[in-house]
């Protein structure tokens, strides 16, 4: 009675996923269902797919993968349930699974790329086909292979997959699950996961793959090594998962790019299945109505009202918003380097001196990066008075005329004469002048932690720890360590609780300022592509990373777990 139970089940979950697959194609065609042009194209192209006299509909084989999705347990809360298909996800099954070749009955398409914004539930969704493919598509000795950008989301990967398969009676029976691998003994199969080194994979015949957040890999090797190992396979699949990303140099951009001309019908390319979940271009992002164009799983995996809410808060800082825009409707951006404006500057540049009746608590950021170019220190403190975060920089040059003249025009020896910058007599940046200038400001606050950047800084970092017995801390050039001093920055200017000193060397760095974005919207500041010196606001961020490390409550156990990782990575 059981095993008859359990057949109906299955029975129903089949045919229900059929008929989402079809309800799901009608309501995008009669417009009942908010979708993006590019959709809208792709339901068409499956359309006139139906009066092609080379290629068929095999819905036989369609069944046959929801039938093993059926077995399928995934976390849903705090348990393992179903795996029950939403409808765009039963769409994307029928239509890379049921399209076959008429003359040698091979599969249609070899590729699918599934570009849709965070939390659609596209990962699992591809971890599912994966699965099937290396268990019930009936290819010997498959072999298949999650391929991650870092060893670290590789590992993350596999635990992933892992806990499907331990949590799905069905997989376990069938699977022997090791600690770098899975094994599907009755056909020598295997599944493993890969970090990006192309040169190392040359010799694999992947059946399938899955490259994940394909917009964070800056070429296509390894798209390509996976590309040349399934050219023995009859009906190989590589599948590629990403939503936006923050580089348009990135090959990722291009194959979207490529996706939409495909459904335009400008381009031939009849083995790739494209799912391209986005706004449109002209599309408002306060139109709420429309962000379920990139967000197919809303009302499933993700609510609209925590999409709101998500919004409300990032738009307080323009780094969250990009993030926001680009991770959530899934949009490509332009001007990303545009941080904070000239105009939200200006509001917070006034003339501020350090407290002249007590000598209060300070952190420096140094950023002697460059010999024979523009180096700097930067002090913040809390003014006593105000609360705000008070900020006085100090910049140093070298006697160096071809920098003199910057390729913007801008001319430091009108700045020099000012004083805002101090240039010293010698043709390369002399640490120990600025040694005395930090021994001076020691004298006038009690300087608890310089962060600084470790380039070019060997002499004079053990100068002060020596000398004057500041605690120094090596401030690694890298997303994890900039995400929270720079944004914490974005919310002080914001809400106008940082004063800035008036040197206007400071401003115009702002101004050069390029933002880089990691895969997981993490932000830094790019030196080798921002628009000319940004050493002040570097050192900026460094000094804040100090004085949140002890003021910033959770981020303080964010930077101390940074720095102790730091320690055990030196022993």
């Amino acid at each position: 009675m059981a095993k008859q139970d359990n057949q109906k089940q299955k029975d129903a979950y089949i045919s229900e996923s059929l008929t989402k697959a079809e309800n799901y194609k009608r309501d995008i065609e009669n417009g009942n269902q908010t979708a993006s042009k590019w959709i809208q194209l792709a339901v068409a192209r499956s359309r006139s797919d139906e009066k092609r006299a080379d290629i068929y509909f095999n819905v036989e084989a369609v069944r046959r993968v929801y039938d093993f999705f059926f077995y399928i347990k995934i976390k849903d809360g705090k348990r393992y349930g179903r795996f029950n298909l939403t409808p765009y996800q039963a769409w994307i099954l029928s239509e890379i699974f049921g399209w076959f070749y008429t003359a040698d009955k091979s599969r249609r398409f070899r590729y699918a790329i599934l570009y849709t914004a965070r939390k659609s539930g596209k990962t699992v969704f591809s971890v599912g086909i994966e699965l099937y493919m290396l268990i019930s598509d009936r290819e010997a000795d498959p072999e298949a292979y999650l391929c991650a950008t870092t060893r670290e989301q590789a590992g993350q990967a596999l635990r992933y997959t892992k806990n499907i398969v331990k949590n799905s009676p069905a997989l376990k029976r069938r699977l022997k699950v090791q600690q770098f691998q899975i094994l599907y003994n009755k056909r020598s199969g295997i599944l493993k996961v890969l970090a990006n080194k192309p040169d190392s994979n040359d010799s694999l015949n992947p059946y399938v793959f899955i490259i994940d957040e394909m917009h964070a890999h800056p070429t296509l090797d390894f798209f390509n090594v996976m590309k040349s190992g399934v050219m023995s396979r009859e009906n190989p699949l590589g599948i590629i998962t990403s939503t936006a990303g923050f580089n348009k140099d990135y090959p990722f951009f291009k194959m979207v790019e490529t996706g939409k001309r495909t459904l335009e019908g400008v381009i031939d390319d009849d083995i790739t299945f494209y799912a391209l979940y986005c706004l449109d271009d002209d599309d408002d992002i306060e139109d709420y109505e429309c962000w379920v164009k990139a967000n197919p799983n809303i009302g499933q995996t993700i609510r609209l009202d925590a999409l709101k809410k998500e919004y409300s808060k990032a738009k307080l800082t323009i780094s969250e918003l990009n993030n926001f825009i680009t991770k959530n409707l899934n949009r490509y951006l332009d001007g990303l380097e545009n941080w904070i404006p000239d105009d939200v500057y200006k509001t917070c540049f006034t003339n501020i001196a350090p407290p002249t009746d007590q000598r209060v608590q300070a952190f420096m950021g140094i950023d002697l990066s460059a010999t024979r170019d523009l180096a700097s220190i930067v002090i913040v403190w809390t003014d006593p008075a105000t609360g705000k975060m008070c900020v006085m920089p100090e910049f140093y040059f070298p006697q160096n005329e071809v920098k003199r003249i910057r390729e913007s025009g801008i001319d430091l020896g009108e700045w020099i004469k000012k004083g805002y910058i101090m240039e010293h007599d010698s043709p390369t940046i002399n640490q120990e002048l600025i040694f005395e200038r930090i021994k001076y400001w020691n004298t006038v606050f009690e300087i608890t932690q310089i962060n600084y950047d470790k380039w070019n800084s060997g002499f004079i970092i053990p100068k002060v720890e020596a000398e004057l017995y500041i605690m120094c801390q090596h401030f690694q050039q890298q997303t994890t360590w900039f995400n929270f001093p720079l944004k914490y920055i974005e919310r002080l200017f914001f809400d106008e609780a940082i004063a800035m000193s008036e040197n206007p060397v400071l401003r115009w760095m702002f101004r050069n300022i390029v933002l880089y974005y990691d895969g997981n919207g993490n932000i830094k500041i790019m030196k080798n592509k921002s628009l000319d010196s940004v050493d002040g606001p570097v050192s900026l961020a460094m000094a804040i990373g100090g004085w949140l490390q002890y003021n910033g409550d959770a981020t303080a156990a964010f930077f101390k777990e940074l720095m102790d990782q730091q320690k055990g990575d030196a022993a």
